[in-house]
């Protein structure tokens, strides 16, 4: 096929196929479209168990030197979690109810780097040298690629034809730098958006090393009557509906500058 086909190297390739000299192009076609055959058969297989991207995600070059790792959590960290309220002293684990955060959760078990939440006691000297107790929730976030890869595999659950139609448009879905979007809004000094979440200690934002971590206030769910109640939706009122509509549609229209009170 063309004129090269007669240069050493070339035509040293083609007898390694059997496919130099009279009457081998029909051969020599018949492996290409074997290996163009495979390549489709392969990558159809990847996107229908949901490890189209999550190899190059997990393997590719320096990836698993990534994301958050136990040895994150050191002294310095904590400092920084600890600010300006005084002088750290000791921080320990406590379990946390993870229960509801179903694709972290999912996610987490897929990667070898820490995602979800993270329940720590932080114990700290105040400016008047009393010993404070304070208890946060560390959420460190997957990317948006393990995410939808995860979320990809459940849509192989039911069925070929929805792990496909997913795969093709996960990047069209609200899932898009969920990683970096949540801790931005974690930073931002907007009064609706602290009124109505935890308060935040600290953040890191690392998309070189996709470190995506928010530090806030870790909410006991006895205090409150609707916390982690989504397998139980009878406690919920309609009146109950309209508060939190009411306050989300607050939240988005102080992000649009809309200074309409709800």
């Amino acid at each position: 096929i063309g004129g090269g086909t007669s240069l050493a190297t070339q035509k040293e390739c083609l007898q390694l196929m059997g496919c130099h000299g009279m009457n081998s192009v029909a051969r020599l076609g018949e492996i290409i479209a074997g290996f163009a055959l495979g390549l489709d058969l392969s990558t159809l297989g990847a996107i229908s168990n949901g490890t189209f991207a999550a190899s190059h995600e997990k393997l590719g070059r320096n990836r698993p030197e990534n994301g958050l790792k136990e040895e994150h959590l050191n002294r310095e960290f904590f400092e920084h979690v600890v600010g300006e309220k005084g002088t750290l002293v000791s921080w320990e684990p406590f379990n946390v109810n993870t229960g509801n955060s179903i694709i972290s959760e999912l996610t987490k078990a897929e990667i070898v780097k820490k995602v979800g939440h993270f329940g720590i006691t932080v114990h700290y000297k105040d400016i008047k040298g009393q010993i404070c107790v304070m208890k946060v929730v560390i959420k460190s976030k997957p990317t948006d690629v393990e995410t939808c890869n995860m979320i990809n595999k459940m849509a192989l659950g039911c069925g070929f034809t929805l792990a496909s139609i997913y795969e093709r448009n996960k990047a069209e879905t609200g899932f898009r730098m969920c990683q970096v979007r949540e801790v931005e809004l974690a930073r931002l000094n907007n009064q609706y958006v602290r009124t109505f979440s935890p308060a935040v200690h600290h953040t890191i934002q690392n998309t070189k090393k996709d470190i995506h971590v928010i530090v806030m206030d870790f909410i006991d769910e006895k205090q409150f009557t609707h916390f982690n109640t989504v397998h139980d939706i009878s406690v919920w009122r309609e009146d109950d509906m309209k508060v939190v509509l009411r306050d989300l549609a607050q939240i988005h229209a102080s992000l649009w500058k809309i200074t309409t009170k709800f």
